[in-house]
C-alpha cells in the first residue's frame, strides 16, 4: 500500500510541474492551471505523509521499535526483528562494561 502512494506522490509531482510550466506559455488558462498546480501538491504532501505512516506501521507491525531502527538492521543485513533486539542489546551491556572500565581506571 505504501507504493501506491509513492506513485501517487510521483504522479503529483510531475502533475504540478507540468502545470506550473505550462502556465508560463498559456496566459488565458494562467490561474486555472495554478490552481491544478495547488491541488496536485496537496496530494502530493498527503501522500507523502500518508506513506509515512505507513512505513512506520509496516516497520512496527513486523516487530522493529521504528522505520530507522529497521533501515539500522537492514544496513546490516540483519532482517528479523528478535536477532536485531538480541544484538542490540548485546551491545548495549557491551558498552556498559566498556564504561564501566574506563571509569574504573
Amino acid at each position: 500500500m505504501s507504493t501506491a502512494f509513492s506513485f501517487l506522490g510521483w504522479f503529483a509531482t510531475i502533475y504540478m510541474g507540468w502545470n506550473l510550466l505550462t502556465s508560463l506559455f498559456v496566459r488565458s488558462r494562467r490561474k486555472f492551471k495554478l490552481k491544478r498546480a495547488g491541488i496536485a501538491f496537496l496530494v502530493l504532501t498527503a501522500s507523502i505523509l500518508f506513506g509515512g505512516v505507513l512505513f512506520e506501521y509496516e516497520a512496527r507491525n513486523a516487530g522493529f521499535e521504528s522505520v530507522n531502527d529497521r533501515e539500522d538492521a537492514n544496513g546490516v543485513g540483519i532482517y528479523d526483528p528478535v536477532v536485531w533486539k538480541a544484538e542490540k542489546a548485546a551491545d548495549l551491556e557491551q558498552q556498559k562494561a566498556q564504561r564501566a572500565k574506563n571509569e574504573a581506571e
